[in-house]
């Protein structure tokens, strides 16, 4: 018989989709409908990441794919056979404080239901000092103005709680946060400058430093900006079916733009030339489960 362990009271979490948190259905806190809680003796061994999301999952109804993560700002989820620490040896442990809750992400597509909550979340209810992202919103002629401006003498800036943008937190997250904050799902194809004045996009790993530390958009005289990419005329926002089980240009294999899946062209169309075939081919920028590709339509 092993030596008695002392456990944390209860392993604190959030939810999110790919466009955002989700309120938990184990919410404990009225003032935070997003923290949700289980009991840690309710957790069968082994104590792992794949034991806990399990059981998470019940307790909120989820019966599609979900990954862990160990903090909102975690940029990789945790393997389903990582130890996960449920002793109270550790004020810092993982989930056992409110502060610090594990970060449950649906990687599936919701449910119509799920969907609608995602919609009805009042974010205005939310937003705490210094936790705050501003953002400025532009077209490729013009300032765009966003549905809830702060300040009526900015009406082109925006702003959410940080919490919002679902992990990893990095520039395609924030930029389909705000996308389905404001409404416009262009957005989620924007070009996201650290400020008015920088000169290159954010895109890339190297700059995920920047994004998650807090340093960029914490006041509404230096937001982050988004600037829509030029429409071109053609297949913008049709909706489309994955009906073939190929590649599709732009890496993206078949087995994760799978056969029925729905999207709509919310992104940029340009003409092209297929490989080997004199005929030109349509290509578009599309969303599929949270995936950007680049998909190809024969003329």
């Amino acid at each position: 018989m092993g030596a008695q362990v002392s456990y944390v009271a209860y392993v604190h979490y959030r939810v999110y989709t790919t466009d955002g948190p989700i309120p938990s259905k184990t919410a404990f806190d009225p003032r935070n409908p997003y923290i949700g809680r289980i009991a840690a003796t309710s957790v069968p061994p082994p104590h792992n990441t794949a034991s806990l999301k399990r059981c998470m999952a019940k307790a909120e109804g989820i019966s599609g794919s979900t990954v862990l993560f160990g903090g909102h700002l975690d940029y990789h989820p945790m393997a389903d056979t990582a130890w996960v620490t449920l002793s109270s040896d550790s004020i810092s442990t993982a989930g056992a404080w409110p502060e610090r809750p594990f970060v449950l992400k649906v990687t599936d597509e919701l449910s119509p239901g799920e969907a609608a909550a995602v919609e009805a979340i009042d974010v205005s209810q939310y937003v705490a000092n210094g936790h705050r992202l501003y953002y400025q919103l532009y077209t490729p002629t013009d300032e765009d103005p966003v549905r809830h401006p702060p300040n009526a003498s900015k009406p082109a800036v925006g702003v959410i709680e940080r919490f919002r943008i679902p992990p990893p937190v990095e520039p395609g997250s924030i930029k389909r946060c705000i996308a389905q904050i404001e409404q416009k799902p262009i957005y989620r194809f924007a070009n996201l400058f650290a400020d008015i004045n920088a000169q290159t996009p954010l895109q890339n790993l190297s700059d995920h430093y920047w994004v998650r530390n807090g340093s960029l958009g914490t006041t509404a005289e230096r937001p982050i900006v988004l600037v829509q990419p030029e429409h071109t005329n053609g297949l913008m926002f049709r909706p489309f079916s994955i009906t073939g089980s190929s590649p599709v240009p732009g890496g993206f294999a078949a087995s994760v733009l799978k056969v029925g899946r729905q999207g709509s062209t919310d992104g940029v169309v340009r003409m092209t030339w297929a490989s080997g075939d004199p005929k030109k081919i349509q290509v578009y920028t599309a969303e599929v489960n949270g995936i950007q590709a680049n998909i190809a339509v024969r003329e």
